[in-house]
């Protein structure tokens, strides 16, 4: 290993180090009080005891809902005005039916049992990108049980355990050839959430790239198996509520996100970002107040992003072979990185979804092909995400408070957004590179 090599490696072992401790005992303090009553749980859990019940969901609103959580042992959770007790698509439902006969302490520690089970696997498919090469798989879960964003996972009962291993084993299929199975674990994500509905561009790119040795067939099967798997979801949702689900998830989203785009845990998303510089809200003071120019932004913003995405990762007739699992790895992780960013409610947590991009681009700067100096660029980048992605949102919160948070201090509860786009830089950054190293290579053969 080179001196420089070993310094860098020591440098981002100390960053990363500093950003992991730097809110203390707090993240592990918090993840031990909501483990057996998590916040964001409870919304799902009475949710679908409602379900169950045969009531109407739309029905469900604050008051009522906080009152069957107290009933319930949970406890209540914050509502801002007026909004809805719960908001997550028909089909988020189905995991969390079977619990409910357990009641709520039963269900609450299944789910996070369940979490665990994921988590290890998640470790195992992270581990299997890079083999022989440290970490192993004890060692990832071992990291990862310990790192802020799981840990708020756990504080929370949220879903992005769940989410990230179903995205991994996505990309496993994709890469072992199996399209119809990839294409049906990124629809039945975006059935339990909708952002990962942002991997149809990877999909499609795909489809109207026209890669060597990739048939059409193969090629068709993925976004069919996507549209199939997201359907078949819905319908067997169907019955629990029939068409009231869907009309109180349509029907509340966009007050929802108006009432939680500024608060201190929405730190990975683009919205949150210009809401807290230009819209304001109940927890975030703007610049000025301009909504408009601040939904011209993210749609410009989201466009453009999306745009580059698409452009970057479409395979193409020129490219000398197939992208091989290098580019193909860093195709998958602009998809990635823009299902969690392009989320108006991206909390902290959703980082756990980006590690597998990270190791992804990780593996392309292993590559042969890759340039000294581009690859020094690509590791440097992915280094920066990660000390930005670990630092705790509690770090962030003890930073701008009290809250509301100013406008300068509130542009820093964008710090994990900045970590997330230096991960997309780095994957653009290592897929251009190699392709262009290969069609150096053709040019002179």
């Amino acid at each position: 290993m080179s001196r420089r090599l070993r310094g860098g490696a020591l440098a981002f072992a100390i960053a990363m180090y500093l950003a992991w401790i730097s809110a203390g005992p707090l993240p592990l303090q918090q993840a031990k009080e909501g483990a057996l009553a998590p916040t964001d749980f409870t919304r799902d859990f009475i949710a679908a005891k409602v379900l169950l019940r045969g009531e109407p969901i739309s029905q469900l609103d604050g008051a009522r809902g906080n009152a069957e959580a107290v009933a319930a042992g949970a406890r209540p959770v914050h509502i801002i005005d007026g909004g809805p007790f719960h908001l997550h698509p028909p089909a988020a439902a189905l995991p969390i039916l079977p619990l409910v006969p357990l009641g709520y302490r039963g269900a609450s520690a299944v789910w996070q049992a369940l979490s665990l089970l994921l988590l290890a696997r998640l470790a195992w498919l992270l581990a299997r990108l890079r083999p022989g090469r440290w970490p192993s798989p004890l060692l990832w879960l071992v990291l990862l049980l310990s790192w802020p964003p799981v840990l708020t996972n756990i504080e929370l009962g949220q879903w992005s355990i769940l989410l990230a291993t179903m995205v991994a084993e996505a990309h496993r299929a994709h890469e072992e050839g199996r399209s119809g199975r990839a294409g049906a674990w990124l629809g039945a994500a975006a059935a339990m959430k909708l952002t990962p509905l942002v991997f149809l561009g990877f999909l499609l790119g795909f489809l109207l790239g026209s890669p060597v040795g990739s048939p059409a067939p193969r090629r068709r099967r993925a976004p069919l198996a996507f549209a199939g798997a997201l359907l078949l979801a819905c319908l067997i949702a169907f019955p629990f509520g029939r068409l009231d689900p869907w009309v109180a998830f349509f029907r509340d989203a966009g007050k929802n996100t108006a009432g939680w785009q500024t608060f201190w845990h929405n730190t990975l998303s683009l919205n949150g970002l210009f809401a807290r510089a230009l819209v304001g809200g109940p927890f975030a003071t703007p610049f000025v107040a301009a909504p408009r120019l601040a939904r011209a932004l993210l749609l410009a913003a989201s466009a453009g992003l999306i745009g580059a995405a698409f452009l970057l990762g479409r395979p193409r007739r020129r490219e000398p072979g197939p992208g091989g699992p290098a580019v193909e790895g860093c195709r998958f992780a602009l998809w990635a990185v823009l299902a969690v960013v392009l989320n108006p409610l991206a909390w902290a947590h959703t980082a756990v979804i980006l590690v597998l991009p990270a190791v992804l681009v990780l593996r392309a700067a292993d590559d042969d092909a890759l340039a000294p100096r581009a690859r020094r660029r690509v590791r440097a980048l992915v280094a920066a995400a990660l000390v930005a992605l670990t630092v705790p949102k509690e770090t962030l919160y003890l930073l701008v408070e009290p809250l509301p948070s100013p406008p300068l201090r509130g542009l820093l509860l964008s710090l994990h957004l900045g970590g997330a786009l230096a991960l997309l830089a780095a994957a653009a950054l290592a897929s251009r590179s190699i392709l262009r190293s290969w069609a150096i290579q053709k040019s002179r053969s």
